[in-house]
């Protein structure tokens, strides 16, 4: 039983790692949309800011 518990904890924290991921991901398709039209961006809350950041970072990059 413990081990059940503990098998589903870890699939827990993969899912939701990997669902912020996803959304850091798509957050950051729409900031780029969203400097490649011209508009000024003001990222709102931590999953904009680590899009923003993760962007910023992409650019200095390249």
């Amino acid at each position: 039983m413990a081990e059940q518990v503990l098998a589903h904890a870890a699939g827990s924290t993969c899912r939701k790692t990997a669902h912020a991921e996803a959304m850091i991901a798509v957050t950051m398709i729409r900031l780029m949309a969203s400097l490649l039209a011209g508009e000024e961006v003001e990222p709102h809350g931590p999953i904009e800011t680590e899009a923003a950041c993760r962007l910023a970072d992409d650019f200095k990059n390249q």
